[in-house]
């Protein structure tokens, strides 16, 4: 079953075409021309349609731009408004997968009669590695098949406001990719910038993608940066994300400072800390602190 963090990519890939643009352009170091665009189609690839066989994400390449002088390497210069991009999100390694690929690319140049290009999104770098490698499916060896492949090392670190609300997609992919490293919270945060500026619906479902991404300690971070900013929460799933960060923070303070004043903190004192708000997590805090001792 896919995870949330799979359908969260899946849900950017098919919102925005234009993510899917910017993500092909860097996956094969090629444009597509002026005047042509990502069309979302069935992402059903094969006529018994199993939900084995259904792509993540299939775009096909529309438009009828001509030029194929002014604008450096041109994918598919002289059938603009032909082709196809399929997407794959891969969330861990899965023997099973390179064969689907390969599918879907046969399936839909079966059906278009023109090129198809598969490129598999993985957001852990370890992944990406082992999405790279060929995949030979052949006796002999000579039939390679290998996805073109976006890693970590491929999607940007977007720490600017302003580049990330040109493209807020790209902004929140950025998230998902990095949000787990140092200096994620200015990413996160840039991100949430990008997502003010979307309707309501997508901003908020967009802003709870940001949070789903963070590390903890990135969360508590970025906690840190948005109250120094004034920055609202959009929704209350965010909300939640917070309240469990200071939560968890506060318990560990509670619980190293139990350990220097040699306190125990027995099962009822434990579970008193699993059920207390934060509130009365900080008054504990507090008097610990100040009093040495464990409040009543």
């Amino acid at each position: 079953m896919p995870s949330m963090s799979h359908q969260a990519l899946v849900t950017l890939l098919r919102d925005n075409p234009a993510l899917g643009v910017y993500l092909f352009e860097v996956a094969t170091g090629k444009k597509l021309l002026p005047g042509t665009e990502l069309q979302l189609t069935s992402a059903q690839l094969t006529d018994l349609q199993p939900p084995e066989y259904s792509s993540d994400a299939t775009f096909l390449i529309t438009g009828d731009a001509t030029d194929t002088a002014e604008h450096g390497p041109v994918v598919y210069a002289d059938i603009a408004g032909n082709g196809a991009v399929i997407y794959e999100i891969q969330m861990g390694r899965d023997d099973k997968k390179p064969s689907s690929w390969l599918r879907y690319a046969g399936t839909m140049h079966y059906q278009i009669q023109a090129p198809v290009t598969v490129i598999v999104i993985a957001i852990d770098e370890s992944i990406a590695k082992w999405c790279a490698k060929p995949h030979g499916y052949d006796h002999a060896g000579l039939n390679i098949f290998t996805p073109t492949v976006l890693g970590p090392q491929q999607i940007p670190r977007i720490i600017d406001p302003s580049q990330a609300q040109r493209m807020p997609a790209l902004a929140v992919l950025s998230v998902a990719a990095h949000g787990s490293e140092d200096g994620a919270e200015q990413i996160a945060l840039a991100a949430l910038s990008a997502c003010n500026a979307l309707d309501t619906d997508r901003g908020t479902q967009y802003a709870d993608f940001v949070f789903g991404w963070l590390s903890e300690a990135a969360r508590i971070a970025l906690e840190e940066l948005m109250a120094q900013q004034g920055y609202e929460y959009q929704s209350n799933f965010a909300k939640g994300y917070f309240v469990q960060g200071r939560e968890a923070g506060v318990i560990s303070g509670i619980e190293a400072l139990c350990k220097v004043l040699d306190i125990e903190i027995t099962s009822d004192r434990r579970e008193q800390l699993e059920e207390a708000s934060i509130d009365q997590l900080e008054r504990i805090l507090e008097a610990l602190s100040s009093e040495r001792y464990w409040p009543s």
